[in-house]
């Protein structure tokens, strides 16, 4: 049976991503103000156990705020976790067990808020910031990135030329590699509009690359136009 894609309502697990999060950075927090009253009893002497009391600090506000807003502070999410897994590998402990659950968790609400056919969870984010600047491009403003997603995802699963392994590595390079080549150590499905469509533009002269991606956003153009010629017909349908 397949699930139904619910782009948002929150679901149960994101709720408990946020609370996770909030909760691990407020106890993250305390931990840091205690490590600075207490320091020879919660942490190594000198410059190691400063840099503990700090790294632990910056990695609980971080979380907070990501905890704050689950999809809308998602690019603040994502860094909390990779700092907290940095962290965790350090320390050990509680937090590589909270910081294992988590992206798990993590995961898991992606793949159950979207239930998507073709791409994997983190596939799926990439389409939708695709589909968020492609949208525009072709003049269909006021379509849901989600949606496009969707029926690229349901398209994609419904053709018999293409396989998920096919795809997975242009999206790497696009989510991964691709800001890298602009100096910016933050995932693609994290920037901004204008910063991914900067990265767009440079991946467009490197097209056997991502050819992948360039597969997904003629879709994206042929769906949002084919879309624009039914609200021209049907204005009422919109």
């Amino acid at each position: 049976m397949t699930q139904q894609m619910q782009p948002y309502n929150m679901g149960v697990v994101e709720v408990f991503v946020g609370d996770l999060s909030k909760w691990m950075g407020r106890a993250m927090l305390l931990f840091a103000v205690a490590a600075t009253v207490w320091r020879q009893a919660l942490t190594p002497d000198g410059f190691v156990g400063g840099l503990l009391a700090g790294a632990t600090a910056i990695v609980g506000a971080v979380l907070m705020l990501g905890g704050g807003g689950v999809r809308q502070n998602r690019a603040a999410l994502d860094i909390g976790f990779v700092l907290w897994a940095l962290l965790a590998l350090g320390v050990g402990g509680v937090l590589t067990v909270s910081a294992g659950l988590a992206w798990v968790a993590r995961r898991h609400a992606v793949n159950t808020r979207y239930s998507p056919r073709f791409f994997s969870g983190r596939q799926f984010e990439t389409m939708i910031q695709l589909a968020d600047v492609m949208i525009h491009r072709v003049g269909v403003s006021d379509d849901q990135p989600i949606r496009v997603a969707a029926d690229t995802d349901r398209e994609l699963a419904e053709r018999a030329d293409i396989r998920p392994g096919q795809v997975w590595g242009g999206f790497f390079l696009l989510e991964w590699v691709a800001p890298l080549l602009m100096g910016l150590p933050i995932p693609f499905s994290d920037l901004g509009t204008h910063t991914r469509r900067r990265i767009l533009r440079r991946a467009a002269r490197r097209s056997r690359i991502f050819q992948p991606v360039a597969t997904c956003l003629t879709i994206i153009t042929n769906t949002q136009r084919m879309q624009a010629l039914r609200e021209r017909a049907n204005p009422g349908s919109k």
